[in-house]
């Protein structure tokens, strides 16, 4: 929007000026800016849009004073709990309310605990197979290492 008529501009069009002090205004044209650049007051220009504001030449709607339309909020059904149930939870008092969380809460640390307890199943038996494999396979390298000798042994001290 121009700084000095009000006008609305399209983007990439018009002149933007940077003020020593850093505030930065728009021109919508070059007469805009020049008046602008030479401080003349917006309102004492017939055309510009401060002075048809203050001689009461616009009327409201061209003011753009129009009332905001008010969003209408609707319940929408959350993923996995439908909209009666929610209508149920909302008329439900505080004490029935605290009963429901505290019986969810319950729930999820049993589930927690059953979870924990497969995974220290699974994690002992799987370190009882890694121990027995583990004693085979150094078994297996040892047999492997006797029967190779100090044949490809790179000779010890400096090389030359």
């Amino acid at each position: 929007m121009c700084s000095f008529s009000e006008w609305k501009s399209y983007p990439g069009k018009g002149i933007r000026y940077i003020a020593k002090d850093g505030r930065t205004f728009f021109y919508a044209t070059r007469k805009a800016s020049k008046l602008g650049l030479r401080k003349v007051k917006a309102q004492r220009v017939t055309w510009t849009t401060a002075w048809r504001r203050l001689n009461h030449k616009l009327k409201a709607s061209e003011l753009k004073n129009r009332k905001k339309v008010r969003v209408e909020r609707r319940e929408r059904p959350i993923e996995g709990i439908s909209l009666d149930e929610i209508k149920r939870t909302k008329n439900l008092k505080d004490t029935e309310k605290k009963a429901i969380a505290e019986q969810a809460i319950r729930e999820l640390q049993e589930r927690r605990k059953k979870e924990a307890e497969k995974k220290k199943n699974e994690r002992k038996a799987e370190a009882g197979k890694t121990k027995a494999a583990k004693k085979d396979e150094d078994k297996k390298k040892k047999v492997d290492d006797k029967g190779k000798g100090a044949k490809g042994a790179a000779p010890k001290g400096k090389r030359r």
